[in-house]
């Protein structure tokens, strides 16, 4: 097996000081840049890799980023994932990413901060969080960028896809396709924005959705009344995914054939959308992308901890597949 070189050698190598290796792999602005690009192609060479944890203690940084990301098996979150290890690994920072599968509080964060990473990642809609935990937060003193939290409660940077743009993109679609009886499933329709911007849109068409026309919970039973309290629904839009997939099954319970006798447009565009038959129409809100603008913003974090928090918007967009049929007043489907 091949010895792994030491620092002390490698910096002989190099004709430079240990510490200015270890600046030079720290990132640290401070090297100049012609010094930096010759000690990395010489690290190239001769197979030179850091020891970070070594440094941990002369920095105290460990060059890690903490990340809390709701359920992986979903591929939305698996995308910001994706996304945050695409921006952090080639600035020299690490992700520990820690996946929760059911509703947790924020013992799972302490892990994370028990581990001496340098800031923290965390999707914060699905932990119900007390005014103690949040306290909690904020006594970690750890620069936090928060996905998909609306609360005000907290002091931080914040990244969200645009949610008013889905549901608005969401209706117009309907209309452009001669849809006007329409309805939204949105499991829990107060804290969703998608299904109220869905609302609005439509009421600033001049078209009023009825409260019998917003299903807040999306269990099958609930999904299979709703329908036949409401026969006359030509389209119904789904503030995911997921609930969109569960409507497909109602559906073909019930035999109704999509998009003939009901049309669907969901959002995420998950991995398993273009699988359904038939294709589901999307509104795609790239989790890639808000993954690389989350770990972009923990980035500008750490090397300013005093600017002034922000508020970053990713944009939405429609993917057109087969599941919105065109209708026609007067013969119905075209």
């Amino acid at each position: 097996m091949k010895k792994i070189m030491n620092i002390k050698t490698f910096a002989e190598l190099a004709g430079v000081s240990t510490a200015t290796v270890s600046r030079v792999f720290a990132h640290d602005p401070k090297v100049r840049p012609q010094t930096a690009e010759q000690v990395r192609a010489l690290a190239k060479k001769y197979g030179f890799r850091p020891n970070l944890i070594a440094q941990t203690p002369f920095n105290g940084k460990t060059r890690s980023i903490g990340v809390l990301l709701w359920r992986l098996s979903n591929s939305f979150f698996a995308d910001i994932a994706l996304g945050i290890q695409q921006t952090l690994l080639p600035e020299g920072y690490l992700p520990i990413i820690i996946s929760t599968r059911t509703e947790a509080d924020c013992t799972v964060l302490q892990h994370l901060v028990d581990h001496r990473v340098d800031g923290l990642i965390a999707c914060l809609k699905n932990l119900p969080l007390s005014k103690e935990e949040l306290q909690e937060i904020k006594n970690f003193n750890l620069p936090l960028v928060a996905i998909e939290y609306y609360q005000n409660n907290i002091s931080c940077d914040m990244l969200q896809p645009d949610n008013e743009a889905c549901g608005q993109i969401a209706a117009q679609y309907f209309l452009s396709h001669g849809h006007h009886s329409l309805g939204v499933l949105c499991g829990d329709y107060k804290e969703s924005l998608r299904g109220r911007a869905f609302v609005a849109e439509l009421k600033r068409q001049g078209i009023f959705l009825p409260e019998s026309a917003v299903l807040p919970e999306s269990s099958p039973e609930a999904i299979r009344r709703f329908l036949k309290q409401n026969p006359d629904l030509t389209g119904i839009y789904c503030v995911n995914d997921i609930e969109a997939r569960k409507l497909y099954d109602v559906c073909a319970a019930l035999h109704l054939s999509i998009p003939a006798d009901l049309s669907i447009i969901g959002t995420n565009d998950l991995d398993f959308a273009d699988c359904l038959t038939p294709k589901l129409t999307t509104i795609r809100t790239d989790g890639i992308e808000l993954g690389r603008q989350a770990g972009t913003l923990i980035l500008q974090r750490l090397q300013n901890r005093e600017k002034p928090f922000c508020n970053v918007i990713t944009n939405v967009k429609l993917v057109e597949r087969n599941s919105v049929a065109k209708r026609n007043r007067l013969h119905g489907t075209i």
